[in-house]
């Protein structure tokens, strides 16, 4: 579904070793702010040039798990697992691939700079500098903890199907 100022929406959910407090008024730059300071600092961050992320994941009413290495600048491999089907997802840095039940398919267009904004290793450094804003939503339970909401905002790409969900213990 594209919009006319076709920007993309992803939907970060954050939660910290800070619990939400409906009683504190907190702004979407505050909550950026704590989430780096939570992952270790503007610096450390920074400094990351690879990265692995795996678990346990539900979608559709099925549990799966995943995988992802990334790469810096633009480099990452993703594989999902699924009792009924698997997916891979690659970059190389210029084109972004995907393998899955429906075959194989690549990324062009406005749908590979999404692709690409989101290879970065930690894609909330430097966001707002590349024209992305956050929209604080408020709290929502996850898990049994409050995290806090926020919509992003990416400039000049196309909607996803569906909003993506993070939660960033």
């Amino acid at each position: 579904m594209k919009k006319t100022l076709a920007t993309a929406t992803l939907l970060f959910v954050f939660s910290f070793a800070f619990f939400a407090s409906s009683a504190q008024a907190i702004t979407a730059r505050e909550v950026v702010n704590r989430y780096i300071e939570a992952r270790g600092g503007l610096q450390r961050l920074e400094a990351l040039k690879t990265l692995t992320m795996k678990g346990t994941m539900l979608r559709g009413g099925q549990s799966g798990r995943f995988l992802v290495v990334k790469k810096a600048p633009n480099f990452w491999a993703m594989r999902l697992g699924f009792p009924t089907f698997n997916v891979t997802r690659g970059c190389n840095g210029k084109d972004v691939w995907t393998t899955g039940p429906f075959g194989f398919k690549r990324s062009s267009g406005k749908a590979l700079l999404n692709d690409l904004e989101e290879s970065r290793i930690e894609p909330l450094l430097g966001f707002e500098q590349r024209g992305g804003k956050y929209v604080y939503l408020g709290i929502e339970p996850v898990m049994g903890d409050s995290c806090h909401k926020l919509l992003v905002i990416q400039p000049s790409v196309i909607h996803r199907m569906h909003s993506t969900t993070y939660t960033l213990f």
